[in-house]
């Protein structure tokens, strides 16, 4: 139920509107609106019908509907609607910058770890670095490009894990930044998802080490050189 004041003198208002926008195929003046007392309801959408047509009935009645409702309410309510918005938006940024203003320089050091990593050795998990073998996060950031990109397929083939981890991200990511409350039970989903991320690795590495990705082994690791090495001193 929308309320809407409608008077004699709004009604011609919005029939001077009409006429200027030549809308409709006749002109109705302010004579043909009759009477003088005010016409006062709380208009539904039966009720807007009987005033307006009241008012004028040889004109578009959706037309006088749409601009009345305009008049009186359309403005006030997009105007709400925006507000909200914006202060919706910032309330969600203003999380988004807190995290990044307290985890900004942890995830740089990241980044800059792993761009210097995969430069210097190809890869930027120690375990492989170092022993040649996988660990149980192998294969997780391909896996994530490819879920983000549709082909999950591939993200299966890479780590099956991603998708639960996604899941995951996504429930932290609305009740965090979205809902702005505290995602419920994240300690729970974390020790979860480790315990099926070593679940999976190990079945993974039964079925798939070495010859296929990602479980496969990097014979240019550390150890091997550092065995090499020692055998050639030793000769």
């Amino acid at each position: 139920m929308i309320s809407v004041l409608v008077d004699r003198g709004q009604i011609i208002s919005v029939l001077d509107d009409c006429q200027q926008m030549n809308i409709g195929g006749s002109r109705t003046s302010a004579d043909d609106v009759g009477g003088s007392q005010p016409w006062a309801d709380d208009i539904g959408a039966g009720g807007l019908w009987r005033v307006i047509s009241a008012a004028a009935s040889r004109r578009n009645m959706t037309v006088f509907a749409g601009l009345v409702l305009m008049r009186e309410k359309g403005t006030a309510v997009l105007d709400r609607i925006a507000d909200d918005a914006k202060q919706y938006g910032a309330a969600v940024w203003g999380r988004i910058a807190d995290d990044a203003k307290q985890y900004g320089a942890a995830l740089a050091a990241a980044a800059l770890y792993m761009i210097f990593m995969n430069l210097v050795f190809h890869a930027f998990c120690p375990l492989v670095i170092f022993c040649g073998i996988p660990c149980p996060g192998c294969g997780m950031t391909r896996a994530s490009i490819c879920f983000l990109t549709g082909r999950w397929q591939q993200a299966w083939q890479m780590n099956p894990v991603v998708f639960p981890f996604m899941a995951a991200a996504g429930y932290f990511g609305w009740n965090r930044y979205i809902a702005g409350r505290r995602a419920k039970g994240m300690k729970i989903i974390a020790i979860g998802l480790l315990v099926l991320l070593i679940v999976v690795y190990g079945v993974r590495m039964y079925l798939y080490f070495p010859d296929r990705a990602p479980c496969l082994y990097a014979a240019d690791n550390m150890i091997a050189h550092l065995k090499a090495l020692y055998w050639q001193i030793g000769k």
